[in-house]
């Protein structure tokens, strides 16, 4: 079996399903100086692992003001360029 990084990447995300996402945030950022910048599904499991651990753990930070502003735009609710919603 083949140990790389996208099989850890692959890894992380099964651990963030059984043990949920701040279990998985550390082994995804170790992974960060392994070469995955110019690979695309590394960001989008990165940013999902993150948004799901954010939530788990109730901080306000920007990036979840960022998220939920994103997610209420694409909905079509009406927040504002702050993330006031």
């Amino acid at each position: 079996m083949r140990d790389d990084a996208i099989v850890r990447l692959n890894r992380a995300v099964a651990l963030a399903e059984v043990r949920g996402a701040p279990a998985a945030v550390a082994q995804i950022e170790a992974l960060a100086p392994q070469g995955l910048d110019d690979f695309l599904p590394y960001h989008a499991v990165r940013a999902d692992v993150l948004r799901k651990a954010a939530g788990m753990t109730k901080r306000a930070t920007p990036m979840t003001r960022h998220w939920r502003w994103s997610e209420h735009r694409q909905s079509g609710s009406g927040c504002n360029a702050k993330g006031r919603c």
